[in-house]
């Protein structure tokens, strides 16, 4: 998978170091409520990481969950069975390209399959009521290392669980494997820079599992937390900062570190949760760059395209795209998924990307649940920012075959 992109020049970033903007965030964020209906999982904190040797190109990492239930029923955690909860990494980037800023997913993992459920009292206090280890009780808190995280035998694949619902196979998937970065949290090596000022990277941890899905209680199982990238060449370094902001995606991070960033959440009829959001920079002389993250949380059907309406007489160019690799054989028959840069066109007055139908290839590079793909451009000839709806093409057969957002920068 790859990044075409334009040269962009002007761009806006908070004042305030992005210790003391998450910090203040996650104060008012930590105070878990504890008054969910049903199962609720969520994770309560991301704890390591664990930074392990590149290989072809390719860094890994991994990080601890902590998970809590602040709900009023246990949540499953049957060993080698399908009722237990598995947990995702992400790694994301916000960093600033010619003034302008970008949110971006650099890498993803493998699963964690969870076995055993600890009956600890991190976010709820004395209220947790323990369990044998097959549940995480009532209020109860479950924790375990970064490097258990990113064992790869423990590890299943992404494909064969449906985000929406929390369902999945057992036993996963187990193609062969090998080396110091499979099944783990990758990063291209080409994409990490040190941090500073106008380099920012987030870490995110994400629960799915079946109970708390059929409860409704699904679209608050992802927490982020900041994390810090030290190194050159082939060999760079991860360090976690801050709190962990909890019941917030990796997506949200974008709005907390920069300012004019819009976000709207998109539920998909029957199935799971999508989050666009935008930002505008005025480049000066009438010239507009519009930059979007759309991150699929939960959606099962997953996009297929990606339109955002432009005013007639727009001039737009430099249109560019950006998604994220599968690795080691995550996709239908342990082969991973198409990698194709999505095409972006103008016509019918607006920008459209997208990629193959589900009918054309099943293995299409589709918006699948637990990835953000980035889409921007340039409008010249008097454009400027305002409010309107973006509209996401739905990848799997169903209906409707697609869903608008709410007012974002367009």
């Amino acid at each position: 998978m790859g990044q075409t992109e334009g040269t962009m020049r002007t761009g806006r970033i908070l004042a305030a170091g992005v210790g003391a903007v998450l910090a203040s965030a996650g104060a008012a964020r930590g105070q878990t409520s504890c008054t969910s209906a049903g199962p609720d999982i969520i994770v309560a904190d991301l704890t390591g990481p664990t930074n392990y040797a590149s290989a072809g190109g390719i860094e890994a990492f991994s990080v601890g969950p902590t998970s809590c239930n602040i709900g009023d029923t246990w949540v499953d955690f049957f060993a080698v069975t399908n009722r237990h909860p598995v947990f995702g990494q992400n790694l994301f980037k916000y960093h600033v390209v010619d003034g302008s800023g970008r949110f971006e997913q650099l890498g993803q993992s493998w699963l964690f399959h969870g076995y055993f459920a600890l009956s600890m009292a991190l976010c709820c206090g004395p209220t947790c009521v323990g369990t044998d280890g097959t549940h995480l009780g009532v209020h109860c808190s479950d924790t375990s290392t970064s490097s258990r995280a990113g064992t790869p035998s423990a590890l299943g694949p992404k494909w064969q669980v449906n985000g929406a619902m929390g369902v999945f196979a057992y036993p996963p998937a187990n193609p062969s494997y090998s080396g110091t970065v499979a099944r783990r949290m990758q990063a291209r090596i080409a994409e990490l820079e040190p941090s500073s000022a106008q380099v920012r990277y987030l870490v995110e941890g994400q629960y799915v599992t079946p109970d708390d899905s059929a409860a409704g209680n699904g679209d608050n199982n992802a927490s982020y937390r900041e994390c810090s990238m030290s190194g050159a060449g082939t060999a760079w370094t991860m360090g976690l900062m801050g709190t962990t902001q909890r019941e917030r995606a990796g997506i949200r991070a974008w709005g907390d570190v920069a300012t004019g960033v819009t976000s709207s959440d998109v539920q998909v009829p029957g199935d799971g949760l999508i989050i666009v959001a935008g930002s505008a920079t005025d480049l000066g002389g009438g010239r507009w760059h519009y930059e979007y993250a759309v991150q699929n949380l939960t959606s099962d059907r997953s996009g297929q395209s990606f339109s955002v309406p432009v005013a007639a007489g727009v001039q737009v160019t430099n249109i560019g795209f950006h998604d994220v690799d599968y690795h080691d054989g995550d996709g239908i028959g342990n082969v991973n998924f198409d990698g194709t840069d999505w095409v972006g066109t103008v016509g019918g007055g607006a920008v459209t990307w997208a990629t193959q139908t589900y009918a054309q290839n099943p293995s299409a590079n589709a918006l699948r649940w637990g990835t953000l793909y980035n889409f921007r451009f340039v409008a010249d000839g008097g454009a400027r920012e305002g409010g309107g709806a973006a509209t996401i093409g739905l990848f799997k057969p169903g209906s409707p075959g697609s869903v608008t957002t709410g007012t974002i920068v367009v």
